[in-house]
């Protein structure tokens, strides 16, 4: 059974960082508890912005449901001795305790920790006193994430958003490229994002590729699990 590209992107969109914990329920008040959180410095507070095991176990689920149970997907399974029999309500049981396990959750938890030093250690780099930080503007995009033909994943009520925000300290003005902020109709609120630069306005906002090679990494190791 060949099944890796709607696998891929299912733990890609998981491993990015940017789903489920605390319930906001507009995109724009979730901008706003992240800067506040880097701007307190608050490691607890920015990691609460993503998922608990329960919430992820539960999304889990129902991703899982929605692209396992799907007719792509069962047609796919029928054209394999090895899997037409699979009883799926077990299948999903199983994939859904990997993800609970107590050392998933605390990896995911560390992951979570690890952005927000990158970003503060990142902006102090470039001169940012945190505390001083006073948060100025900031665009939103979003949009619903589909998937094509070849995803057999139901993602209904599933958005995404991606921004710049802007931000003094003093007289310097600075940007954090934001992306991948989710919306979880199911959860009831917005989670999470992924921070591909902090930069001086007017500097490439282009990801870093070290922060994409972790990415990339990030998903292999989930994948392996």
């Amino acid at each position: 059974m060949k099944i890796t590209k709607p696998f891929v992107f299912l733990f890609a969109l998981l491993a990015a960082g940017q789903i489920l914990h605390a319930q906001v329920q507009t995109a724009d008040s979730l901008v706003h508890k992240i800067f506040n959180s880097l701007k307190a410095k608050d490691e607890k507070a920015f990691v609460s912005l993503y998922p608990n095991g329960q919430q992820f176990g539960r999304f889990m689920r129902t991703v899982m449901e929605g692209a396992m149970k799907s007719e792509q997907m069962k047609e796919i399974m029928s054209l394999d001795e090895k899997t037409k029999n699979l009883n799926l309500d077990s299948l999903i049981d199983a994939q859904v305790a990997m993800f609970m396990k107590p050392e998933m959750v605390n990896k995911m938890q560390d992951d979570f920790a690890k952005t927000f030093q990158r970003i503060i250690e990142k902006g102090e780099q470039k001169g940012v006193n945190w505390s001083q930080a006073q948060l100025k503007s900031f665009t939103l995009d979003s949009s619903a994430v589909e998937g094509d033909e070849n995803m057999p994943l139901q993602l209904g009520g599933l958005k995404e958003a991606k921004g710049v925000i802007d931000f003094t300290v003093g007289d310097s003005a600075y940007q954090l490229a934001y992306s991948k902020m989710m919306f979880i109709q199911s959860e009831g609120g917005w989670f999470g994002a992924e921070f591909p630069q902090l930069a001086r306005k007017g500097e490439s906002l282009a990801p870093d590729p070290s922060a994409e090679d972790e990415e990339a990494e990030h998903v292999a190791e989930m994948m392996k699990e």
